[in-house]
């Protein structure tokens, strides 16, 4: 099955043959985690890799783990980071319905990349998110669905030169409720970096079409959610120290009982 994704605007559609489960989705984002970290060019090799390099350090006690050289500490500290981050989105799926993670490559005020990721999800499908994936199984089918994709029709994402930066994962959820490894930021909106080719939309659906899942989402104001930038600056330094306050907001702003709430884990980039 085809799954177009368009650099001109900005998707990826990841559809799947039944509707998704709420484990399927999971492991779903997980893996899209990795592969992004990956692909934009914040990790030297895929995570993976990284892991099964860290399994071959000695790390046996703290004056060991003081010897390794810089990389191998970096290597040890992301790999450590990421674990963080795919066991925060379990307790995420766990504790809560979630249609909208937002990955934010850069400072988190200032970004330099946006992927906003939308999902649908029967939560009545839910299953053990632990359980142990067989080779054929559904979720391994669609995680294999989801990387073919990302090779064959996403070469977008390695047409531009990525600078090591911070990964940082955000999710938008109902106000008050309490998630393991995330905070409630109340009053954060995410900012537009001033290209708009890096603010991709990523759809992840079985029976739903990506058009239900933007409109669900504008009814509940998830589009005001974003900021733009003033386009008057131009320079990446300029960029990064901008005043918020000249920010305009994209779409009508709303009453809206759902905040964006951030990983407390963020991977930094290297090389």
């Amino acid at each position: 099955m085809q799954h177009p994704s368009s650099p001109s605007c900005h998707t990826l559609q990841f559809k799947f043959s039944r509707t998704l489960s709420l484990r399927t989705t999971c492991r779903l984002i997980q893996e899209l985690i990795k592969q992004l970290l990956y692909l934009r060019q914040q990790i030297p090799m895929p995570v993976e890799t990284l892991e099964a390099t860290v399994k071959q350090l000695d790390t046996s006690d703290s004056v060991k783990k003081l010897r390794l050289s810089s990389h191998d500490k970096k290597t040890l500290k992301t790999v450590e980071a990421v674990g963080c981050i795919l066991s925060a989105i379990g307790n995420l799926f766990r504790s809560s319905h979630v249609d909208c993670i937002a990955i934010l490559v850069g400072s988190s005020v200032s970004p330099k990349e946006v992927y906003m990721i939308y999902m649908d999800y029967d939560e009545s499908q839910e299953d053990i998110i632990e359980d142990k994936p067989t080779p054929k199984d559904f979720t391994s089918q669609c995680i294999r669905q989801m990387i073919r994709t990302l090779v064959t029709q996403a070469s977008w994402l390695l047409d531009t030169t990525a600078s090591p930066s911070k990964f940082h994962v955000f999710a938008r959820l109902p106000a008050g409720i309490q998630v393991e490894s995330f905070i409630p930021k109340q009053t954060f909106k995410i900012k537009q970096p001033r290209s708009k080719n890096w603010v991709p939309k990523v759809f992840l659906f079985g029976d739903a079409t990506p058009e239900d899942m933007l409109n669900n989402h504008s009814t509940s104001n998830h589009n005001a959610c974003m900021q733009r930038h003033s386009e008057e600056h131009s320079d990446d330094s300029s960029f990064d120290a901008m005043d918020t306050t000249e920010s305009t907001p994209v779409g009508a702003v709303e009453a809206d009982d759902s905040i964006w709430f951030q990983c407390t884990t963020a991977v930094n980039g290297f090389r």
